[in-house]
């Protein structure tokens, strides 16, 4: 199981199902090239990214890690068993208004400000998807570890994104939550949906 994070995210984001999945692998990030659009980066990733050798095996990746894994598809040596969105994108359509502003607004804001603004929007977040305490101080902490310039292009190539392209014919399990106002389920697109959920199912 190869899973990737989303926007500002890294590998505590699947601690429960690191738990649950002792093969569990969340490849590191390679950095971006400037003005990189998301199918280029995914085609390096893919070509860096260390593959099982032998039996079949899924990629996945939440919200952001997603579109990610999208990009990788066409260019995996080995294709998965299963493509696996977590929250995840299908298309532009499911952009919400506040993403849009929000990663135009952040484009002038220097990186030392920006850092500075994550704890704050953090514990928001927090509270939009009612975490308990405990997984709200978890999220502030992923929040501190957050590199401000591969967040830029992050944003940036997440909002260029034209849409999936070819799935390579590989089957699709989307899990989504019903009440995930960051990334809404617009039409319905999701294999599975979580009753009561927002974005952060992982949690």
């Amino acid at each position: 199981l190869l899973l990737l994070p989303g926007l500002g995210a890294d590998a505590d984001l699947f601690g429960p199902q690191a738990e649950a999945f002792p093969g569990l692998r969340v490849p590191t990030w390679i950095p971006p090239r400037p003005g990189e659009s998301l199918h280029a980066y995914g085609e390096r990733l893919a070509a860096a990214v260390d593959l099982p050798r032998e039996g079949p095996y899924v990629l996945g990746g939440f919200s952001f890690g997603g579109q990610v894994a999208q990009a990788m598809l066409p260019h995996l040596a080995r294709k998965p068993a299963l493509l696996l969105l977590l929250c995840g994108v299908r298309g532009r359509h499911q952009y919400t208004p506040a993403f849009v502003w929000q990663e135009r607004l952040a484009r002038p804001i220097p990186a030392i400000v920006q850092k500075a603004l994550y704890g704050a929007y953090a514990a928001a977040f927090a509270r939009r998807d009612g975490l308990d305490a405990p997984l709200a101080s978890r999220l502030r902490r992923m929040a501190s570890r957050i590199d401000p310039a591969f967040l830029a292009w992050s944003a940036g190539a997440c909002a260029r994104w034209p849409g999936p392209g070819d799935g390579c014919g590989v089957p699709v399990w989307h899990l989504h939550g019903e009440r995930d106002a960051v990334i809404p389920d617009t039409r319905r697109e999701a294999t599975h949906r979580l009753a009561g959920a927002g974005h952060l199912i992982t949690w």
